[in-house]
């Protein structure tokens, strides 16, 4: 664990081979990344900076992920 915070989207973020044009493998848009506490709710949870999301665990906030935007209040608040 390197940070606080784990990653959360209101989507689930692009991952493998097409993620590094920030689309996933059904070349839909990836979605933001945000900043969840470590907490981990199964049913969802809420960012640091309010967006209801969707906890993407074992990824820490620290990580960027390819082609993904990252929110910028959450990146000011977790700063």
């Amino acid at each position: 664990m390197r940070s606080a915070h784990m990653t959360g989207a209101k989507r689930v973020v692009a991952i493998g081979s097409s993620s590094h044009v920030g689309v996933r493998t059904d070349d839909r848009p990836a979605g933001v990344a945000h900043a969840v506490a470590r907490l981990l709710r199964t049913d969802g949870d809420v960012s640091v900076c309010g967006t209801a999301v969707r906890p993407l665990p074992h990824r820490d906030w620290d990580e960027r992920i390819l082609g993904v935007l990252r929110c910028p209040k959450c990146e000011e608040l977790t700063a």
